[in-house]
């Protein structure tokens, strides 16, 4: 079966929401600030003309949502600015509106702190935590400890807090029009991204008004700096990382008397590929064994991962053969063929020799030139044997993180009516989301970013884009109470269905 090439191709991540990483690098203070941070127009030119190359090259289908003429007033925007200097951070701003035209979740461009102007010269950021909660802002973390948790924003610096979220709204990512999950992801980055786009001071007002009151009040916080200190990196004692908690990316629990059994999956990358199937197979005989009669699944979060890890879990779940997805399309690009090459020995000779074994998609990138797209075909995928299957009633929870891997679930998981989502529209469009990214960074603005090379479509003979989210059979919002009192609405929603049924 083809999708057991997948399992057998584990290191190599096909479907995924990856987490931009900044970098850092250790300068005294004075060195930074005697920078000239400004870069000459030929600089910018040879940066655009390689991102222009790379754009055209590696992405599967720059106008999938964007149409030719607005991504050319997109590109004339930007070769009229840079016959001018300019700093890495105004670049970024310049381009940035190119890679959220495509709507594609998988594809971006960040400014690393090392080229970032603002914060290499003692910029100011506002220490504040926000979560969007109906149309409106709430803060549950300053560094001071002066906001009670839950007070709404109205304004920062006399700017209004519904004119910040909806600017930096429009500067991130999703796949196709989500605004739920544009949302999420900026609660994530809006400590960094607020002093691009707003000016941030080492004393900022901020008029929010507290939780059970109705009347505002002006609150003080100060900036702080993210200039980089310490001795350099030869000096610095290397500290290892913790190693992974994988039972925070996997966890199983029993609700309601025993009745209702909790799996969360976290992540789809996190986690070995033992650890992850071991998992389920623990989690499906404990359920079965004990005939528990529902079962919830929460992927609330889950950004993707493996694309191989969506199939497995779902084999647990239906007693029918089914289509996990009904095809890739792979572009070839040189920024593919490098990734090849950084996960394999020798690939122009172990690609060929291991070709039976891998996925399609991986040997197509390698082989064909560049530029060329291929459609590849799944096949249907027969589920375990009736003794393994859970038999119960099943609940997908699902919110605006349920990205990449996630939204592939999710849209098969309802297309085979193998139960019933609660919760908000994932982070995938309706039908099939971008994925298998490459890594790149532009040489003398240092802006490094993410290309997707390839598009995958969830129904059979679909190629059309739909810019819109599926919807849960119930839409159930966060609600404000319930987080402050650390209560899963979702999850309570999903009981008191169930009591009803009784």
């Amino acid at each position: 079966m083809k999708h057991l090439r997948y399992f057998l191709f584990l290191s190599f991540s096909i479907c995924s929401m990856f987490t931009c990483s900044m970098f850092a690098q250790a300068q005294s203070a004075d060195s930074v600030r005697k920078q000239n941070w400004r870069h000459a127009p030929a600089k910018l030119q040879a940066d655009w003309d390689s991102l222009k190359t790379l754009l055209t090259e590696t992405h599967t289908d720059l106008r999938a949502y964007v149409s030719e003429a607005e991504l050319e007033f997109l590109y004339e925007r930007v070769e009229r600015a840079i016959e001018d200097s300019m700093t890495s951070k105004t670049f970024f701003k310049l381009v940035n509106p190119i890679f959220i035209a495509l709507k594609d979740v998988h594809s971006r461009i960040w400014l690393p702190r090392l080229y970032n102007d603002y914060a290499m010269q003692g910029g100011y950021y506002l220490p504040i935590n926000v979560r969007f909660l109906a149309e409106k802002t709430y803060i549950f973390f300053d560094r001071d400890s002066l906001i009670p948790k839950g007070s709404e924003l109205l304004t920062i610096n006399g700017f209004s807090a519904d004119f910040i979220r909806d600017s930096l709204a429009g500067q991130t990512y999703t796949d196709g029009d989500n605004r739920g999950t544009r949302l999420r992801l900026l609660e994530e980055s809006f400590y960094t991204q607020l002093p691009l786009f707003f000016r941030i001071d080492s004393l900022n007002l901020l008029r929010i008004i507290r939780p059970g009151q109705t009347n505002d009040t002006v609150i003080q916080v100060k900036g702080i700096q993210r200039l980089p200190t310490g001795p350099p990196p030869s000096k610095r004692k290397r500290v290892r990382p913790p190693k992974p908690d994988w039972q925070k990316t996997f966890d199983f629990q029993y609700l309601a008397g025993d009745s209702v059994g909790l799996m969360k999956i976290n992540s789809f990358s996190r986690g070995s590929y033992a650890r992850y199937t071991r998992f389920l197979r623990k989690s499906f005989k404990a359920l079965n064994q004990q005939e528990t009669p529902y079962l919830v699944i929460d992927l609330r979060g889950n950004k993707g991962g493996y694309i191989s890890r969506g199939p497995i879990l779902m084999n647990y779940l239906t007693d029918k053969e089914y289509l996990y997805v009904a095809n890739s399309i792979v572009k070839a690009s040189p920024g593919f063929r490098n990734k090849i090459k950084e996960n394999f020995f020798w690939p122009g000779l172990s690609i060929p020799l291991l070709a039976p074994v891998l996925s399609d998609e991986l040997v197509s990138g390698w082989k064909n030139p560049t530029g060329v797209l291929d459609t590849v075909a799944w096949e249907p995928i027969k589920p375990r044997g009736k003794r393994k299957r859970y038999q119960g009633e099943i609940f997908l929870l699902t919110d605006g993180l349920s990205i990449s891997n996630s939204s592939l679930v999710r849209s098969a998981f309802s297309q085979y009516k193998m139960g019933l989502v609660v919760g908000l529209p994932c982070g995938g469009s309706a039908n099939g989301t971008f994925g298998n990214s490459i890594d790149f960074q532009l040489p003398h603005t240092g802006l490094a970013g993410r290309l997707s090379t390839m598009r995958i479509n969830s129904f059979e003979a679909d190629y059309a884009y739909d810019p819109q989210p599926m919807e849960p059979d119930y839409r159930v919002p966060y609600l404000l109470p319930d987080l402050l009192d650390d209560t899963d609405t979702q999850v309570q929603f999903i009981l008191e269905l169930i009591r009803n049924r009784r």
